[in-house]
């Protein structure tokens, strides 16, 4: 269940300002305004960040540790995990897309999700950078689900 938007949509957040202190942020979207931040960092960095968004009152802060992700089996049981899904999860990518945008078993008025190790997710698929590449395709698709469509703030911090 979302409960009401704290935030406005572009609202920039105590922790994007704290990533912004710890490495490089880049949002290299082809100009466009992104709540994907990509974050170059250290080893204990994408704990921090993930600390300051789950004390943000109403955030719903979720960790992906990309390590676990090397397939896009092992990213969609972590997200899963990370995001609470429900059991009838079906552990595909129309499953995750359809649940991402739904997300009612939860309560937030903003969320985030901080992926540790962006750089080796997919990394046993065949390409993993069009796997990445795709993946951040759907992040902005679903970013823009809940910030134009139900006015609540949706920040993506890619570590790596």
């Amino acid at each position: 269940m979302v409960t009401g938007a704290g935030w406005g949509a572009r609202h920039t957040s105590n922790a994007f300002i704290k990533a912004l202190q710890i490495g490089k942020v880049t949002n290299n979207y082809n100009g466009e305004e992104s709540m994907i931040h990509r974050i170059e960092k250290a080893r204990q960095d994408a704990y921090e960040i993930f600390y300051q968004n789950s004390h943000v009152p109403g955030r719903y802060a979720a960790y992906i540790r990309g390590t676990r992700c090397a397939t896009d089996a092992g990213f969609l049981k972590e997200i899963s995990a990370a995001m609470q899904f429900p059991d009838y999860f079906g552990e595909n990518w129309n499953a995750w897309e359809e649940c991402m945008t739904d997300l009612d078993w939860l309560s937030f008025s903003s969320i985030a999700l901080v992926i540790d190790d962006y750089e080796v997710l997919f990394e046993e698929e065949k390409e993993p950078e069009d796997s990445r590449r795709i993946l951040e395709t759907y992040f902005k698709e679903i970013i823009a689900y809940w910030e134009n469509e139900n006015g609540v703030p949706f920040e993506v911090f890619l570590m790596q």
